[in-house]
């Protein structure tokens, strides 16, 4: 490991090449690939939103249908970026994975 202080960056790393080789078979060569970068950056903006259950809006759930827009508001626009960058990943997953096989580089197990 050339950067050992980036030891929690690998590890989110090596489980998202593990669930797209599983999931999709696709074959991650490479930790710098768009799916993993695009995972990594979800998973980071989903923590900074703050802890599940832990937030106001989970205390106060009519906190929900506060817009975005309004003053104090960044815990909402933070989530909105979060829930946009969760939602990008599987369409993309998705795309690659149907690229490989048409290609035939997908990875075929046979039981």
């Amino acid at each position: 490991m050339e950067t050992p202080d980036d030891y929690t960056l690998h590890v989110n790393r090596l489980l998202a090449a593990l669930v797209l080789e599983s999931v999709y078979g696709h074959l991650t060569t490479s930790l710098g690939e768009q799916y993993v970068k695009l995972t990594d950056t979800a998973m980071e903006a989903t923590n900074a939103t703050g802890a599940l259950g832990g937030t106001l809006v989970d205390m106060i759930p009519f906190l929900k249908y506060v817009s975005a827009w309004m003053p104090g508001a960044s815990w909402k626009r933070a989530a909105l970026h979060a829930k946009q960058l969760v939602w990008e990943g599987p369409p993309y997953k998705y795309r690659t994975a149907w690229r490989e096989r048409r290609s035939r580089r997908a990875v075929h197990r046979h039981h």
